[in-house]
């Protein structure tokens, strides 16, 4: 048994060195295709002449023909433009302007106006003196005008005892002409006047002697109304009055001061 498949091995292996040493030999025969000339038509069969007939053009058209398809052809249709898909985006591309020179701002004018100076003298007492002032500020370039206006000044002193009734009042007058107490006044209503001083240590005094005698003065500084006059001047930031020259006009009057006043 073991005799036989060796032998078929061998015999297998024997045929297939065979055919590979005779594989030329069984190719097939080339057929050598001979060229026909130019002029010879094809052969077409039945069922491919109608899928070569739209293929051959026709040699001539007449002209007659031509100019009646070109009229009776309609015109062509344009293509659709198609929309754009949702979510796509469509980008267009600016038109070209050109080079446009930027328009330049203008810069805002610079104000060159001059600044005004504001300013008031005084307090002078008398008049004549503040127009006398005014004149001299005048000659240099300034605008200057007088105002009148009230101060109050510290007048006295007034010692005094306050308003009670009228049968108190009378009693205290009666005291002080028995304890030698001068110079004391019953005003209408009913307060005991002990003397207006010009001075505030002579009044400290009068209160201190009533006090002695046992009673309670009030010493209280009194004033009084009086009109003075300002000089309201004016002038420019370009032309001002000079420190010296300032100074020698406050140095003719005495009294007065220089402040700073609004310009309206």
């Amino acid at each position: 048994m073991k005799f036989i498949v060796y032998a078929l091995v061998l015999g297998n292996l024997l045929m297939l060195g065979w055919l590979y040493q005779h594989r030329n030999a069984y190719q097939e025969p080339r057929i050598s295709a001979t060229q026909l000339p130019a002029s010879t038509e094809p052969l077409v069969l039945l069922r491919e002449r109608g899928k070569l007939a739209p293929a051959i053009a026709p040699a001539e058209i007449p002209a007659e023909l031509s100019e009646q398809t070109e009229l009776s052809s309609p015109a062509p249709t344009p293509a659709p433009v198609s929309e754009p898909m949702d979510g796509a985006t469509t980008e267009r591309i600016p038109p070209d302007t050109g080079s446009v020179p930027a328009l330049e701002t203008p810069m805002p004018a610079t104000d060159h106006s001059p600044t005004r100076i504001c300013q008031t003298i005084g307090p002078f007492t008398e008049r004549q003196r503040a127009e006398a002032f005014v004149a001299e500020a005048s000659g240099l370039g300034s605008t200057a005008a007088v105002r009148a206006a009230h101060i109050e000044e510290p007048s006295g002193y007034w010692v005094y005892l306050p308003s009670m009734s009228r049968t108190q009042a009378q009693d205290v007058v009666h005291d002080f002409e028995k304890k030698g107490v001068k110079d004391d006044f019953l005003g209408r209503q009913n307060f005991i006047s002990l003397g207006v001083f010009t001075d505030k240590r002579s009044a400290e005094v009068r209160a201190q002697t009533i006090t002695a005698l046992g009673y309670t003065p009030q010493l209280e500084p009194r004033f009084l109304s009086r009109e003075v006059y300002w000089v309201d001047l004016e002038e420019s930031s370009d032309e001002p009055v000079s420190a010296a020259r300032w100074d020698a006009l406050m140095a003719e009057h005495t009294g007065i001061r220089r402040q700073p006043l609004t310009c309206e």
